[in-house]
């Protein structure tokens, strides 16, 4: 195994793109401007960066701009690539166009329902309560 070459190619992706995992609620009635499928509140809590150089900010704005292809709503893990694409300059050097991140890839793995999800909190609620009650002296 040539561990030069893998450290090469590492490092090239980790310039190039943002490769992220994470878990995040899709409904279908969540509108952006491409679709009506995305994720509902991603936030910083809800993925974490596996290689590359994006921030939290421009992951949660890349999600915001696309549409996520799935038949049902619910809780989802996912795996995902994003490309960098760098900005744009005039000949002054001001920016004409920032930074930014697109997906370029995305798994995604169904977890559970939210009906199921919200019965089972409501099971782990109640068996709680009853060991906590059972034993009380």
């Amino acid at each position: 195994m040539d561990y030069k070459q893998i450290l090469e190619d590492i490092l090239e992706l980790d310039e190039r793109v943002t490769i992220i995992r994470g878990f995040g609620d899709i409904i279908s009635k969540v509108t952006n401007k491409y679709g009506t499928c995305g994720f509902l509140n991603i936030k910083e809590d809800n993925f974490w960066i596996i290689l590359g150089r994006g921030d939290y900010n421009m992951i949660i704005e890349s999600f915001q701009d696309y549409e996520i292809p799935v038949d049902r709503e619910g809780e989802y893990e996912f795996k995902a690539i994003l490309k960098w694409v760098p900005g744009d300059y005039d000949e002054y050097g001001r920016c004409t166009m920032r930074d930014y991140l697109e997906v370029e890839h995305i798994d995604l793995d169904f977890i559970q329902t939210f009906q199921q999800r919200e019965r089972q909190q409501k099971l782990d609620l109640i068996l709680t309560k009853e060991m906590e009650d059972l034993f009380k002296f």
